[in-house]
């Protein structure tokens, strides 16, 4: 087998090349935060449906930003207790 050496500055140019490829590739854009007037309650956001917005004297209210909200469209468990762990809770 004939060994041919490989100068250290390409391979250190091949591995910075992969890096920076690998990047760009699976790096996205991040999405713009919705703006308020344009969700709704009941609207399918962010897989789930939007449940509240937060207004002026909610804690957590930022004016001119849509917070709230987003409830589940399906359960999220069915082996999760909820309440007080072994107390029976009766509708």
């Amino acid at each position: 087998m004939l060994h041919i050496p490989i100068p250290k500055k390409i391979i250190k140019s091949i591995v910075i090349i992969t890096i920076l490829s690998f990047l760009m590739i699976t790096c996205k854009k991040k999405k713009e935060p919705a703006k308020a007037e344009s969700i709704f309650v009941g609207q399918d956001y962010e897989g789930g449906k939007v449940a509240y917005i937060f207004e002026p004297g909610d804690d957590g209210f930022i004016a001119g930003k849509a917070h709230g909200l987003i409830a589940a469209t399906a359960d999220q468990s069915t082996t999760v207790e909820w309440g007080c762990y072994s107390t029976s809770i009766v509708n």
